[in-house]
């Protein structure tokens, strides 16, 4: 490319030096020349800067083409790495979430006991503060109701918009049940005890 634009520059200068030599005839020569001297012979001395300045172009086109193709290899270069990167990126979130569930399963079955756990000791002391306020058997008392309760009886009091209200309050209430002996509280408490 440097070459062609050395080529350029002298048939420039050679052009130039024939024009300047020209012109710098007297003017009765010049009029002489010119009648003498036709168009394409003027045509003729400024060929070569056309086909230096024709050649450098394709030279700087193919240069241009070059470092094209040189930055085109480049973005693909990027572009492969990216996907590479990824892909290891891929691998190693997958590896992070396996080890992340690997750790939760211990805490998880610790969890679980320690819910375990908990629940047995409030089982214990509620256990001992029943037996603490009451000695009546509530426990055997609960199973002789509940043998004796018919399948399916007393249900219409688990639809009953009181119990849902009871069984929903965050705060402690008593559920109400009133009747003549014989009407069946006993068989229901036991329907609500087993519900709970």
């Amino acid at each position: 490319l440097s070459e062609s634009i050395t080529d350029l520059y002298t048939a420039i200068l050679g052009y130039l030096a024939g024009t300047l030599h020209y012109f710098g005839l007297s003017t009765a020569v010049r009029i002489l020349k010119s009648v003498v001297v036709s168009k394409g012979d003027m045509k003729a001395r400024y060929e070569p800067v056309e086909s230096a300045q024709a050649e450098f172009r394709r030279l700087a086109e193919m240069a241009e083409a070059q470092d094209l193709g040189t930055v085109v290899d480049g973005i693909h270069g990027i572009e492969q790495h990216l996907k590479q990167r990824t892909e290891q990126d891929k691998v190693e979130m997958q590896s992070l979430k396996d080890a992340i569930k690997q750790l939760n399963q211990p805490i998880n079955r610790i969890d679980k006991r320690l819910e375990q756990i908990q629940d047995g000791i409030e089982q214990q002391m509620r256990a001992q503060i029943l037996r603490a306020i009451s000695t009546i058997p509530y426990g055997s008392h609960h199973k002789t109701a509940s043998k004796g309760r018919l399948e399916g009886s007393g249900r219409w009091l688990l639809s009953k918009p009181a119990y849902s209200d009871w069984r929903k309050s965050s705060f402690s209430s008593v559920l109400w049940l009133h009747g003549i002996p014989g009407s069946g509280k006993t068989k229901l408490a036991s329907l609500v005890v087993d519900e709970i």
